[in-house]
């Protein structure tokens, strides 16, 4: 356990009225002691023995003061500390050849895995960790400083204070309450609203995050015990990776839980680590390096990594980038293992991508990133919610379910920008909003011909009641209201597992073909709305039966020819690959066409009322095929010859 039993020897300190000396002496000689267990001290009272220590420090501004305090304690042939502004460590050789000899050397680092010989790392008989000084440090500091003991002393008193801010608060010539003051002052004025987080709420009050707000909420609890004094900051869960697409709220969730927490926010993001520098290697090493230093300096603080999949994995690197790109990723773990999980850490770390199946496995190890949170869009509900959110006083009383309804699958991004684009319609009319004003923007009145309109919504409602019939009930919405360059689309719950089988991937396919074979079988003619682009359905399509047959084994031939993402580059120069594809395509259409042709006064029901409507929810589709399967079939005409 830490050494509670010590005190602060100086040579002009005597008699009833001992001389008062300034904290930048005593501050870091205090809070080494503390940190330091009786079994290391003894082990440090003996001069006649080698002994090679090391000493994580807060930050950057405890090295040079905790190296002089070191030198308090015994004679050290080195004290080794990081170079500045390098990526250098201090020579290995060096280090190695003292402890050969039988010399004591010590060393002192934020990240002494990083920042110290990697010989001393190794052969370290002892180490320490100092944190930010606690109260009993901060008293004993403050006597000293001052001539007096300080009484009560608000809990953690110098949470997410460096060196010099506390040094700054305690001066020589004061009284011990006004050292407290500015103390509690300094620390209440990084709890300041950052003006940059003014147009977010704090996060309790914001919806659909699912378990990312369950997360959010225990860890600012956690936070609040450990001001208290109640938990070790050690013990709390503090990182997380957000998965999901773009525009869910993975940075405004960074942002309003900084604004609850009222802790700085430290931003970046891989693409900065190289826009704001030249691009070499030691460049963005030194950046990356140069964002935690930023982050730590302020702890308790939170840490934000957007983009983080813009990292490739080492197991997908080339051997042309390898060189490279290992050094960063390697960089990158090492500094997530000291602020994710290192003793001295004060860090918040939450870390966000677009593509979960992108990352390097390490990073979501336990220790670094092991928490990993996938945020979807927002329920029908949730979105309405965030609607109010973001419209504020505007249509108040107003019920925006049916908007929310009509906006379909969207983000909260998009709502925030809709509020603001309909504010602007209001605000140009010279009057208050109203309804229209939202409704205008979330779904632009369809100006495209009506043919045209009758062609998607038959090519969306044979999405949707294929993908009915193969599973009952996971239709979620369909919608010929235009989203980006999807002029329609079809939500459905009707997803593969973890474990699909070729007939499972052939079902979906059939889905996924659903819409071009409904315009086929009732139209006469298929659009180029089936294709064209890598998200459309017949790219989809292909890459599904192609990995079929090139990934999975699940083809005529038991090989492993690459990734699925690598499909369509294996298609180009495979003719016979692509010609098998293209012949199963084929037959799968011809399913789909059969099953449209089985179910086509259902899905014309659909097609009617999407025209009518533009947005069916889950429920409304329901009924709609519930009627159209109950009424009377009517009969044909007798042909005659």
């Amino acid at each position: 356990m830490p050494n509670e039993d010590f005190t602060l020897d100086h040579p002009d300190i005597e008699g009833d009225e001992p001389t008062t000396v300034p904290s930048h002496q005593t501050l870091a000689e205090a809070a080494l002691y503390a940190a330091i267990p009786p079994d290391i001290m003894e082990r440090i009272d003996d001069d006649e023995t080698s002994l090679a220590l090391i000493v994580t420090v807060p930050s950057a501004d405890w090295v040079e003061p905790t190296v002089e305090a070191l030198g308090s304690l015994r004679e050290w042939n080195e004290v080794f500390v990081p170079h500045i502004n390098s990526k250098k460590r201090p020579a290995s050789d060096v280090c190695a050849r003292k402890l050969a000899k039988g010399e004591s050397v010590a060393g002192v680092a934020v990240a002494p895995e990083r920042q110290l010989p990697p010989s001393l790392v190794k052969a370290a008989d002892a180490r320490v960790v100092v944190s930010a000084p606690d109260n009993a440090v901060l008293a004993r500091v403050i006597a000293t400083a001052t001539g007096e003991r300080s009484m009560a002393m608000p809990p953690r008193l110098s949470t997410g204070l460096d060196f010099y801010d506390v040094v700054a608060a305690i001066r020589m010539g004061s009284t011990a309450e006004d050292c407290v003051r500015r103390l509690e002052a300094a620390t209440a004025s990084q709890a300041v609203p950052d003006h940059g987080l003014a147009d977010v709420p704090p996060i309790e009050r914001m919806v659909g995050f699912g378990a990312a707000g369950d997360w959010a909420k225990r860890l600012i609890d956690d936070l609040d015990a450990w001001k208290r004094g109640d938990l070790p900051f050690e013990s709390i869960d503090r990182t997380v990776l957000l998965a999901g697409p773009p525009g869910v709220g993975k940075t405004v969730f960074a942002r309003a839980l900084a604004k609850s927490t009222g802790l700085p926010l430290v931003v970046t993001s891989v693409a900065t680590w190289f826009s704001s520098t030249d691009g070499y290697l030691n460049s963005v090493l030194r950046e990356v390096d140069r964002v935690f230093v930023e982050a730590n300096a302020c702890a308790p603080a939170i840490i934000f990594l957007d983009e983080i999949d813009a990292l490739p994995s080492r197991t997908q690197v080339g051997d042309r980038n390898r060189d490279f790109w290992v050094p960063v990723i390697t960089n990158l773990l090492t500094t997530l293992d000291g602020a994710a999980s290192g003793a001295a850490s004060r860090l918040i770390v939450i870390a966000a991508t677009n593509h979960h199946d992108r990352i390097d496995p390490a990073l979501i190890r336990p220790g670094r990133l092991n928490r990993v949170i996938h945020i979807g869009p927002p329920s029908t509900s949730d979105l309405a919610a965030i609607l109010r959110q973001h419209l504020g006083a505007d249509l108040p009383g107003e019920d925006l379910l049916p908007i929310a309804e009509l906006a379909g699958e969207a983000t909260g991004a998009q709502a925030m920008g809709w509020a603001k684009a309909a504010r602007a319609v209001a605000r140009s009319a010279g009057r208050d909003m109203i309804v229209d004003d939202l409704v205008g923007v979330i779904a632009p009145p369809d100006r495209s011909p009506p043919e045209e309109r009758r062609r998607l919504a038959i090519h969306e409602a044979g999405h949707a009641v294929l993908s009915h019939r193969v599973a009952p009930g996971s239709v979620r919405a369909v919608s010929i209201v235009g989203r980006g360059d999807a002029a329609g689309h079809t939500a459905t719950r009707w997803r593969l597992g973890k474990t699909p089988t070729r007939a499972e991937i052939e079902l979906d396919v059939m889905c996924t073909l659903g819409g071009r074979a409904a315009e086929v079988e009732i139209l006469g003619e298929a659009s180029v709305g089936c294709g064209g682009a890598l998200d459309s359905d017949l790219a989809i399509a292909t890459v599904q039966i192609g990995s079929m047959l090139t990934s999975y084994g699940l083809g005529p031939n038991l090989i492993f020819a690459g990734e699925p993402s690598d499909v369509l580059d294996m298609m180009r120069y495979d003719h016979e690959l692509r010609a098998t594809v293209s012949r199963m395509l084929a037959s799968l259409h011809e399913r789909s066409v059969l099953a449209v042709r089985q179910n086509r006064r259902v899905i014309e029901a659909v097609a009617d009322e999407l025209v009518r409507r533009r947005h069916l929810g889950g429920d409304a589709f329901e009924a709609i095929v519930a009627a159209a399967d109950a009424a009377p079939r009517r009969k044909r005409a007798p042909r005659h010859g």
